[in-house]
């Protein structure tokens, strides 16, 4: 819900777009191409009924979008998450996701709280307060969703191969 409507958000390469679910039209439109390449292909991520997260790799960056107006403004943007294939979560707070080959957590004012690299270009998921990763190699790795440090709680080879960019789904 967005607004006090039902809406669809679609992140496509010029931007940003809310759809009313009841009839298709375009409610709102916010703009995210930052030059020539472009790859949009991270779901937005549902902050509150007024807000949304965007993050787009090659150069472009994130940005937190405030819906609550009558045109979309961005809140803050940053390049300090540039996601490729996965998109983030949003979990306590904070949003956590694969800024390239590296694994962060930002804070809702769009500040880097930790980083971590060795995980390659993953893909995640969250539950009960945790992250469920799936690193570029294969590795399955839960690590604590807390914005103070980076906390690794059990990891183990579960793929054979390399680049597995879906996102895990919990089951049970």
């Amino acid at each position: 819900r967005l607004g006090g409507r039902e809406a669809q958000a679609s992140f496509t390469r010029p931007g940003l777009y809310v759809l009313d679910l009841a009839d298709g039209a375009v409610r709102y439109h916010y703009p995210f191409k930052k030059g020539e390449t472009s790859v949009s292909a991270s779901t937005p991520v549902v902050v509150d009924g007024t807000t949304l997260f965007i993050s787009s790799g090659y150069g472009h960056g994130a940005a937190l979008v405030d819906f609550s107006g009558a045109q979309p403004v961005a809140k803050w943007e940053t390049k300090a998450m540039r996601t490729q294939l996965s998109g983030c979560v949003f979990v306590g707070g904070c949003f956590y996701g694969f800024d390239e080959t590296m694994l962060k957590c930002l804070d809702l004012e769009g500040k880097e709280r930790w980083r971590t690299r060795g995980l390659g270009m993953g893909a995640l998921t969250a539950a009960d307060g945790r992250l469920i990763v799936v690193s570029g190699n294969g590795d399955l790795v839960v690590v604590a969703a807390k914005p103070e440090k980076y906390q690794e709680l059990a990891k183990k080879r579960v793929l054979l191969g390399s680049s597995f960019w879906a996102s895990p789904v919990l089951c049970d």
